[in-house]
């Protein structure tokens, strides 16, 4: 996540930089010729969030007990905002980019104006790197995605990318705009999914949604949701990209919510005319820049809105039902986040087995809720804080967990140091020291979790070495 202030000061300069900069070379790195693993079955961290309901959250077993590093991996540049992938086969991808940090590096790294726009693919043992393919600067704004097959999708500047596994060849590439009048027209929005029968759908920076064949990346319907009665309008504040960068989407099955400002639009895919229509449009109370969360057995949606016009007024947490349409508003309670300094600063993560939620405010503090039975109907039950759990001085990023060991890992910035939780209680099960901050999400895939840090890549399991 970025927010809007440190990307519109970003936009002239990267615009300018994408007319006269090239792609970097593509290049095999020592471990090129091993052969591929084999594809395996889910669950896999292969879209923005790890799932495409976007609860931040792996249905496996994690990293609960102190873990020996297995490597960290120097040889790379910043990662952007979503960090490292882990496709079907267990490889891992990694988005490079010029981010906020190029522009106010860490402490000890020196000022960097553009870091090489690419994807890497590494070895997830050993961390070498096989294979790296570049990308023009469109790379600072998105990312991977990665089907259940391996293959692997790249948008960057005003184009689509697919690659075999491994992004050992180019399968096809869709060019959305040759010449765009408007550098920020055309570009993709970083939120690619996979609708339920294998469709792609794709999000541009300009409020399109693009639905497109897999196959060879045909377009086979636009909506813009300008266009919808009545439109959806820019926001004052941030024009045109007041649409999208709030337009984080959320899947259940063939259903996606789109998150635009002050309103939540709900759409249907139907795989027989393979377009998207429209179900409804609801308003939400005051503003938000956060992703829908879902809990995808109960039907309901989390999501964290704040009033603009009153920064000393707490954001509230909102639950709505959406088994039916029109959606309903479940439950909203007032979260203990504080003042917000920036708009891009919220996000839920969700535990399914336990029913866990964790209410974060970006490079501040976590706090967990479980839904209680109450005569007024089910309401949220504050568990557990890290202002008392583990710091009052914590600056986290985005929490992640792994489910069916209820352990939850975040990174404190101030110190900096990674941090497992237990879910119900909050309880330290252990820390790392990390070597320097990270402003990304730990992933967990199969009894390793990773972490891109602002000089590498890190790797920890609990599990015995070989």
């Amino acid at each position: 996540m970025i927010a809007p202030k440190t990307l519109r000061a970003l936009i002239a300069l990267l615009a300018t930089l994408l007319l006269c900069s090239c792609a970097p070379t593509d290049r095999e790195g020592p471990a090129a010729q091993a052969a591929l693993p084999p594809t395996a079955p889910g669950p896999h961290w292969n879209v923005l969030h790890a799932d495409q309901a976007r609860t931040v959250c792996m249905p496996v077993r994690g990293v609960r007990t102190a873990p020996r590093v297995l490597f960290d991996a120097r040889d790379t540049e910043l990662a952007v905002f979503s960090g490292t992938m882990v496709g079907p086969e267990g490889l891992l991808y990694r988005a490079m980019g010029p981010g906020p940090i190029s522009l106010n590096p860490p402490e000890g790294i020196p000022l960097k104006i553009g870091w090489t726009p690419a994807v890497e693919t590494r070895d997830p043992q050993s961390g070498e790197l096989i294979r790296l393919r570049g990308f023009n600067l469109g790379m600072f704004t998105n990312f991977p995605s990665i089907d259940e097959r391996g293959n692997v999708y790249v948008p960057d500047w005003a184009r689509l990318s697919k690659y075999s596994p491994g992004m050992e060849r180019l399968l096809w590439q869709r060019t959305f705009d040759d010449s765009p009048s408007d550098l920020l027209a055309h570009v993709p929005a970083g939120n690619m999914c996979f609708l339920a029968n294998g469709d792609l759908l794709l999000p541009l920076l300009d409020g399109e949604l693009h639905v497109l064949d897999p196959r060879d990346g045909r377009v086979l319907q636009t909506l813009d949701l300008r266009q919808l009665d009545p439109p959806v309008a820019p926001d004052p504040q941030h024009g045109k990209l007041g649409i999208v960068l709030r337009n984080a989407l959320a899947l259940d099955g063939d259903e996606l919510f789109v998150l635009v400002d002050r309103e939540l639009i709900r759409l249907r895919y139907d795989p027989t005319l393979r377009e998207l229509l429209l179900l409804e449009r609801t308003p939400y109370p005051g503003f938000s820049s956060s992703t829908p969360t879902l809990d995808l057995q109960n039907k309901r949606l989390l999501l964290v809105t704040y009033d603009p016009d009153q920064p000393d007024v707490a954001p509230r947490l909102l639950c709505y039902d959406y088994s039916q349409v029109p959606l309903s508003l479940s439950w909203s309670i007032e979260t203990d986040l504080g003042f917000l300094e920036s708009e891009d600063q919220l996000t839920n993560t969700y535990l399914p087995s336990s029913g866990v939620i964790l209410n974060n405010a970006l490079y501040g503090h976590v706090t967990a809720y479980i839904e209680r039975d109450t005569p007024q109907g089910p309401r949220p039950q504050r568990l557990w804080s890290t202002r008392e759990t583990v710091s009052e001085s914590f600056g986290a990023y985005i929490a992640s967990a792994s489910d069916l060991d209820n352990t939850v890992y975040v990174v404190n910035n101030f110190e900096p140091r990674l941090y497992a939780l237990d879910a119900l209680s909050g309880k330290v099960l252990w820390s790392y020291a990390l070597p320097a901050r990270s402003i990304k999400t730990p992933i967990v895939e199969r009894g390793v979790l990773y972490l891109d840090h602002h000089i590498g890549l890190l790797a920890l399991t609990d599990q015995p070495a070989k």
